[in-house]
């Protein structure tokens, strides 16, 4: 029981041109990996010099910033979102790229025993386990020595 992320461009293009347009984003005219490219404010360094594009494996749009000094680097759509798309759009996006991996099928726990019957019904205390420990004792001892438990002489037998 779970969820399962679902990577298709059809769904992420939406939220990419949302994500361009909340990071200040215009459309440039050079094309990066076959797809529309915008000039974009990083959410990092704030500079304009970052760019919104199609990744080289095409399988899912990023972001990229060139600035040395910016910590940001590049970072997928999904990550963007996470990061600083806000609430909303998070939530939007996972319902959209996210589906469940539950099934309706499914049976409980038949043989689930109720917990009054799990517990045990009586915990010995500390005297009553030392009873029992000294009377195991005395019945080993008494095994090995038939002799040493009779308090007095058998009377047909000679001592």
């Amino acid at each position: 029981m779970g969820y399962k992320y679902i990577r298709d461009i059809h769904i992420e293009y939406p939220f990419y041109q949302a994500m361009a347009g909340l990071l200040k984003g215009n459309k440039l005219r050079e094309v990066i990996n076959s797809k529309e490219t915008y000039a974009v404010e990083c959410p990092s360094c704030k500079k304009r010099k970052a760019r919104m594009c199609w990744s080289k494996r095409r399988d899912t749009f990023m972001l990229l910033c060139p600035v040395d000094t910016c910590s940001l680097g590049v970072l997928v759509l999904h990550d963007l979102i996470k990061r600083y798309g806000g609430i909303g759009m998070f939530q939007e996006w996972r319902k959209a790229s996210w589906t469940t991996t539950y099934e309706e099928n499914w049976f409980p726990i038949k043989n689930k025993v109720p917990y009054k019957y799990r517990r045990t019904p009586h915990r010995k205390t500390f005297k009553e386990t030392q009873e029992l420990k000294s009377a195991a004792l005395q019945i080993k001892i008494e095994g090995e020595n038939p002799n040493l438990g009779a308090t007095h002489p058998h009377p047909y037998k000679p001592v």
